[in-house]
């Protein structure tokens, strides 16, 4: 459907679209930087998880979204990604890792410092199969057309 709206706009009104332009990204929902692109969404189930449901964010079908509970009890539902512009806090940890086989370290937004998630790395790096990838807290993000119709409404309220 939308590639099909694509192909329209870009025939009927003469926009051009490209690849990038039709992937959308979520922002630090603190001060909107750019974390991560929906191309990158992926998914790594675990047993660890309390909870896991698929859903569609950023018109990305089936994204693996799993529900997790740190040792203080608190919750977050989480999301996978190959790629994410954040800055890591501290080093790798194997304890409590919900990704058996990985360890982790926070991941923070690069510009206003917010927790965002973990990055997780498999313990053993000579395995070509295992790769790294970042956990992102979803309740922390917000996609950046959603960001987008929000500045537009405020401004069509102004006089």
């Amino acid at each position: 459907m939308i590639k099909e709206l694509l192909v329209v706009l870009t025939f009927t009104w003469g926009f051009e679209v490209n690849e990038e332009s039709s992937t959308d990204h979520m922002l630090c929902r603190r001060c909107g930087k750019d974390i991560t692109a929906s191309k990158d969404f992926t998914s790594v189930p675990t047993v660890k998880a309390l909870r896991q449901r698929n859903d569609t964010i950023l018109m990305q079908n089936n994204t693996l979204i799993q529900l997790f509970e740190n040792p203080e009890g608190a919750r977050f539902e989480v999301i996978a990604t190959k790629n994410a512009n954040v800055k890591t806090f501290g080093e790798a940890v194997e304890e409590y890792s919900w990704f058996p086989g990985f360890s982790w370290t926070i991941v923070l937004c690069p510009s206003c410092g917010w927790h965002l998630g973990w990055k997780f790395e498999p313990k053993d790096e000579d395995t070509d199969e295992i790769f790294s990838f970042f956990g992102l807290i979803l309740s922390n993000l917000i996609g950046s057309s959603y960001a987008d119709s929000l500045l537009l409404l405020q401004q069509a309220y102004q006089s």
